[in-house]
């Protein structure tokens, strides 16, 4: 008799464990499908000064082009350009840049569409050099780090404009939030 209890405690267990098991794995699933998990472990917040801490930049102000650190802007207009190596910045775009560097500081964040380094030049040959305020042309290193960065920081500013990025966009930013999107 003795053999059969304790053959009936360890199904007994097993059958715990694996019930746990099988909750737990629900559990996590629900949450993660649902999005309801944000809620219980909110991702962490970025910020478009993370973007300009790993980014290196190409500074066009006064006529001068310059290489560097980028500077920090509170108040400021970000164009996120949809870039692919050996196309050039449309003319459309460079116009509408000369225009708002005139009222603000203007950063150029261009987000590549394959895997290839940013060759600078598609993007400031057509800008004008003769601006009121900087043009920014930010350039980072193409890994899994910074572009799931860029990723989340775009993600913020889609949950709080409400508005979803496919194309080449202008976010206002104010205060070091985005206020505003324009779609291009």
């Amino acid at each position: 008799m003795p053999v059969s209890r304790d053959k009936r405690r360890k199904r007994g267990l097993v059958f715990i464990i694996a019930l746990a098991a099988l909750i737990f794995a629900e559990t996590g699933f629900i949450l993660g499908t649902t999005g309801l998990a944000e809620l219980i472990i909110p991702k962490p917040k970025v910020s478009f000064e993370q973007i300009l801490s790993f980014s290196e930049a190409y500074i066009i102000e006064g006529g001068n082009e310059t290489v560097g650190k980028p500077p920090k802007f509170d108040n400021a207009y970000v164009y996120v350009i949809l870039y692919q190596q050996g196309t050039r910045l449309s003319e459309n775009i460079a116009a509408q840049i000369a225009v708002d560097a005139a009222e603000k500081p203007v950063y150029i964040l261009p987000l590549p569409r394959v895997q290839a380094p940013i060759l600078t030049n598609d993007i400031i040959e057509p800008l004008p050099t003769n601006v009121k305020n900087p043009v920014v042309v930010l350039i980072y290193p193409l890994d899994r780090n910074t572009l799931g960065l860029i990723g989340a920081w775009l993600g913020e500013v889609e949950n709080a404009l409400g508005v979803r990025i496919t194309r080449d966009v202008r976010i206002e930013l104010v205060d070091n939030k985005p206020r505003s999107i324009r779609t291009f």
